[in-house]
């Protein structure tokens, strides 16, 4: 009887004792976070502040750079929409993420203000729009018509 009640006693222990191993989980808020599950394109722009920041920073010149970014957005676009394919628009203060088996990885912010992201298979490739249609060909393997 006391060898039943000792076991017990250290079994009891011993649940306590040893240090379960978690996963370390990052927190990132939804309302932020565009998660990448499937093929997509996400073209990423500056946001109003942001704008305002850059206007102040380069003076004119920002409105012949802004002038530039439209003119190959609207190219990129409908290149997308002459495919048929969806595409979404988003600002610089996203958080881009996707799930690679249990770890969360997220796409590192860019120096440039008007970039795209190509995402496929949990591969993505940052682009710059003066190249847009012949990467999205390359990369998702689409033919250019």
């Amino acid at each position: 009887m006391k060898s039943i009640f000792f076991i017990v006693i250290l079994m009891f222990f011993f649940s306590f004792s040893c240090k379960k191993n978690e996963n370390t989980v990052i927190h990132i808020p939804n309302k932020d976070t565009l998660w990448l599950k499937e093929k997509t394109v996400v073209f990423i722009s500056p946001s109003l502040k942001k704008i305002e920041k850059l206007k102040k920073e380069q003076g004119e010149d920002f409105y012949t750079i802004a002038d530039d970014a439209n003119y190959y957005y609207a190219n990129s676009t409908e290149h997308m929409d002459s495919l048929h394919e969806k595409y979404t628009n988003q600002n610089e203060t996203v958080i881009l993420a996707y799930k690679d088996g249990t770890k969360t990885k997220v796409i590192p912010k860019q120096k440039s203000d008007w970039y795209s992201i190509l995402y496929k298979d949990r591969n993505f490739k940052v682009v710059d729009l003066i190249n847009f249609t012949e990467e999205y060909s390359l990369f998702l393997n689409h033919s250019t018509k």
